[in-house]
């Protein structure tokens, strides 16, 4: 009797293992629908924000969650389209950044953001001592 109950015991196991692994790739399938949709829908967006390439929110919202962006749209996706709209480079993409906020009077801002800027890895060095303040 014990090894009948054990076997039962054992197919009731495995059944809840299938059952488990089919939900895993459903959702591993749902999750590459969303993927394939949120990569669509950013790509609709880059005429928006190529509009947008001189307002210094909508840059630095980019570089501030590029590794969040990045992991859904591909690797170096946001350095890749800011090398698309500032092809000089940091001191382009930091000129639009800076006169942007000090214009508006947040030029203790830009100087906290610009290790940010930084961080986009350009295939012209940055030179630092070129910067605006």
């Amino acid at each position: 009797m014990r090894s009948l109950s054990s076997a039962h015991s054992r197919h009731h196991t495995l059944r809840h293992f299938i059952h488990h692994l089919h939900h895993a790739f459903h959702l591993l399938e749902l999750f590459s629908d969303l993927s394939l949709k949120l990569k669509r829908f950013f790509s609709s967006l880059s005429l928006f924000l190529q509009e947008a390439r001189s307002d210094e929110n909508v840059l630095l919202y980019l570089i501030e969650h590029k590794h969040v962006f990045n992991s859904y749209l591909g690797e170096r996706a946001i350095e890749e389209l800011l090398h698309r709209f500032f092809p000089a480079g940091h001191s382009q993409l930091r000129a639009v950044i800076c006169e942007g906020y000090t214009r508006r009077g947040f030029s203790s801002f830009f100087a906290e953001a610009e290790p940010l800027i930084d961080s986009i890895e350009w295939e012209a060095p940055c030179h630092p001592s070129h910067q605006m303040r």
